[in-house]
């Protein structure tokens, strides 16, 4: 896992030796703590050993033309909840501007419209890169080092510290997943960030911490009269 700041220019050499010289202890320290590892570590302390969450969020997708006009609060506005269990179980109930469901376990991917009676059937491989991002965030980005170039990209207006995560190796749809993380260790946002350059934003109401669900929580049978669509096959 790769760490870095944005921007910022050189600065000479010889002011680089002094300054070190200058900050040298009698005795050794510990070096300086890294921002964008300690948010790491605070969300890996906070959600590791999670049995399963609850998540409100209200959600915005900022297209690249919109952005380009400095329109950040437009866009396609939704608002539901998250399920997740861990490792990979994860439901995303959209309840407005109209009820959708969003089920994934790993191995297929749901997407059910009831006011269409449509559900749409993937598979995780080809549409799940983004929801296995969220699930492996959930229970404290477990692997994050394997699979991401994580970059420290300072604070936000309202304080919270905020790190791009990069695929690595890149992935085809995805160029990024950015949170947006309290003083306090609580994930406010998550945005992913497509090759496009347009931006699905996820804020984030407090995380409640559950015992687990039900079996059959995050399973999926289309109801009677359903048409089910096959994507990817």
């Amino acid at each position: 896992m790769r760490f870095q700041r944005k921007g910022g220019p050189a600065l000479p050499v010889c002011l680089v030796l002094a300054a070190a010289m200058l900050s040298w202890p009698a005795v050794s320290a510990p070096a300086a703590e890294d921002p964008a590892r300690a948010v790491i570590d605070c969300l890996r302390s906070e959600l590791g050993g999670v049995e399963a969450l609850r998540i409100p969020y209200e959600r915005v997708i900022l297209t690249s033309s919109t952005m380009l006009l400095g329109g950040s609060g437009s866009g396609d506005h939704a608002s539901g909840h998250m399920l997740f269990e861990p490792p990979h179980l994860l439901k995303i109930v959209q309840e407005a501007p109209r009820r959708e469901i969003v089920i994934g376990n790993g191995e297929t991917l749901w997407w059910y419209i009831p006011a269409k009676r449509e559900a749409r059937r993937y598979r995780a491989e080809t549409m799940g890169q983004e929801l296995q991002a969220l699930s492996d965030v959930f229970r404290g980005l477990r692997g994050v080092e394997e699979s991401f170039e994580v970059i420290w990209e300072g604070h936000t207006e309202k304080g919270d510290r905020r790190v791009r995560l990069v695929p690595d190796p890149p992935w085809s749809q995805t160029d990024a997943i950015v949170l947006e993380v309290t003083a306090g260790c609580r994930l406010r946002v998550v945005e992913i960030h497509n090759a496009v350059g347009n931006v699905t934003r996820f804020t984030l109401g407090p995380l409640e911490k559950r015992e687990g669900f039900e079996e059959d929580f995050f399973s999926f049978s289309p109801p009677e009269g359903v048409r089910v669509i096959e994507e990817g096959q």
